[in-house]
């Protein structure tokens, strides 16, 4: 551990100085190329078995972690298939309902426009729905559906 602590301070002083070359930090930024300092982190990013990884991790959106199908946990009869733009409850296998999917931060018309959450926006020719997006992950959706103020617990089934 301490030498990765070490090898990680060389590399801050080897950045830093092939950066600035002696120049203030304001006049840095023209002088190196994001691309060439990207490069030297990259190549020399180490974890903690020393072995090379990528230095950034893409985090998932929320679209993309929404996209699958879904089933309720209490009716196993009740299924959600999610895209990036389209929202369609399935009910013994029927499409019940097909919506356009919008994800919003902020639904005035429920909530104080200062309440920071993600709000699902369904909509189509006959209705539009107001859920919010009370969490997700790989396995798990929470929903709480507007106005009724019902909650709905999905497992994910498919990606």
């Amino acid at each position: 551990m301490h030498k990765l602590f070490l090898y990680f301070i060389l590399l801050l002083s080897i950045v830093s100085s092939s950066c600035s070359n002696g120049k203030p930090m304001e006049e840095v930024s023209s002088s190196v190329e994001a691309k060439e300092v990207l490069q030297l982190v990259g190549q020399t990013s180490l974890n903690l078995k020393g072995e090379k990884h990528p230095t950034v991790k893409r985090k998932q959106n929320t679209s993309e972690l929404l996209a699958g199908t879904w089933v309720h946990e209490e009716d196993s009869l009740a299924v959600i298939e999610i895209t990036d733009t389209t929202f369609s409850f399935v009910y013994q296998v029927h499409v019940a309902d097909k919506y356009r999917l919008h994800i919003a931060d902020e639904l005035t018309q429920f909530i104080n426009p200062d309440t920071r959450a993600k709000y699902l926006v369904l909509s189509n020719q006959a209705d539009t729905l107001y859920d919010e997006l009370n969490g997700i992950d790989k396995h798990t959706l929470s929903l709480t559906w507007f106005p009724t103020m019902r909650a709905h617990v999905y497992k994910r089934v498919s990606h």
